[in-house]
């Protein structure tokens, strides 16, 4: 019987790949207390702002973070990325309205992805990824060579191409062939394990 559910649940459910969408952009967005670095337009009720928290002594401010609200009162915010230079999200849209920001971190170079599941007024975090794509011998984004997919109706597998940096930054940085990473997400562990192949 259980066999019979499985396959229904594969039959049923198909994979699913999302587009990328671009969020329109609203550059004169303020949140009180805060830096606002980008704010992105969901809805007339829904925003994403990436912004840090000012503080009191000096004009510097904390670490980026990304913040979701509604009606502009803050319903979700992301941890503290530190010294990053950036927190630059991609919007990965899927058929059921689903969203899956992927958002990448880094200095000169780039450190990896944090991701975040956004659907029917509620987002939460997936996880991170610590990859970055080998550009002329330097950490760049993965984006461009990343694939995701959603199986099974809950999961998100990504792949990769090309060269690219595990762990880029750290003492555990090292370089491999991108088909032979995969990573993904199930609920159930409610984080991402990455895995090589052999």
């Amino acid at each position: 019987m259980i066999q019979l559910i499985s396959f229904l649940v594969l039959f049923i459910l198909p994979n699913d790949f999302p587009e990328v969408v671009e969020l329109k952009k609203d550059n004169k967005y303020e949140l009180e207390g805060y830096y606002v670095r980008d704010s992105y337009i969901i809805n007339d009720s829904e925003r994403f702002v990436i912004a840090s928290k000012l503080t009191e002594e000096t004009s510097d401010f904390e670490g980026l973070k990304l913040f979701y609200l509604i009606d502009n009162e803050i319903a979700f915010t992301s941890h503290d990325v530190g010294e990053s230079y950036i927190y630059k999200p991609t919007f990965y849209k899927f058929k059921d309205n689903t969203i899956l920001l992927a958002c990448e971190h880094g200095y000169e170079y780039s450190t990896g992805i944090d991701l975040y599941e956004y659907k029917n007024k509620t987002i939460k975090t997936i996880g991170t990824i610590d990859v970055a794509s080998d550009t002329d011998g330097n950490p760049e984004s993965i984006i461009p060579n990343i694939t995701i997919e959603r199986k099974y109706g809950t999961q998100y597998h990504f792949t990769f191409k090309g060269i690219i940096y595990l762990h880029p930054g750290t003492r555990e940085e090292a370089q491999t062939d991108g088909h032979k990473i995969k990573a993904i997400y199930t609920p159930e562990t409610n984080n991402i394990s990455l895995m090589l192949k052999n």
